[in-house]
């Protein structure tokens, strides 16, 4: 009967342990993106972040206050980090590049 009770404590902690490694392994990408950014920052005295919203629209007043401060603070000698991709962050970049 111990076994039998051994053997059902495996078969529930497999699933289990793969999903801890999976954790790890995602962790250890989230470290390397983190570190990256520190070495931007670290390379640029003035750096200023902008987050936001991946689906704003670039009729939303958000994107035009994010391309609008992006600009201004590129033209303020800042490096703008946004993370790239669509919405606020596209704005961002956009903003920044027209500077």
């Amino acid at each position: 009967m111990k076994q039998k009770a051994q053997q059902d404590i495996t078969n529930v902690c497999i699933p289990r342990d793969i999903a801890l490694k999976a954790a790890i392994l995602r962790l250890e990408s989230v470290s390397d993106e983190i570190r990256s950014g520190y070495k931007i920052i670290k390379k640029y005295h003035k750096t200023s972040t902008i987050f936001g919203s991946a689906r704003t629209n670039k009729s939303h007043p958000d994107y035009k206050r994010a391309r609008k401060l992006a600009y201004r603070l590129a033209k303020s000698e800042y490096a703008v980090i946004s993370g790239g991709g669509e919405g606020v962050k596209a704005a961002a970049n956009q903003g920044a590049s027209e500077a």
